[in-house]
């Protein structure tokens, strides 16, 4: 299935009309520029839960998730990082071949020099 990309404002009419039945909604952070943030919107219908759970969460509003994909090398405690971290140049390429290799003996010895 091809994805078409579009505009925020374009989409909201669509999700506004499916509100009342949403039960969960994932925004998922993929690329940021100074022009342009792409984000994957998926939403869960209540309609497709089971009948008994259903009847629970029917009058609850949707959950709301927003994910963005963290370096795994990066500490929790960080305040920033290159959100476009998975799509950069090749030589951020290497450098990030190199942190996922060596992430555990740097966390280590990080961690011996406190």
């Amino acid at each position: 299935m091809q994805l078409i990309p579009q505009v925020l404002v374009d989409i909201m009419p669509e999700v506004l009309r499916h509100y009342a039945n949403l039960y969960d909604i994932n925004l998922i952070i993929h690329k940021a520029t100074s022009q342009a943030t792409i984000i994957d919107i998926r939403y869960y219908a209540k309609s497709s839960l089971e009948s008994e759970y259903r009847q629970l969460v029917v009058a609850n509003a949707p959950m709301l998730h927003s994910k963005v994909p963290m370096p795994y090398w990066v500490e929790e405690n960080i305040l920033r990082f290159d959100i476009n971290w998975k799509i950069h140049a090749p030589v951020s390429w290497v450098k990030r071949q190199w942190l996922t290799q060596n992430w555990h003996l740097l966390t280590y010895l990080h961690r011996r020099t406190r």
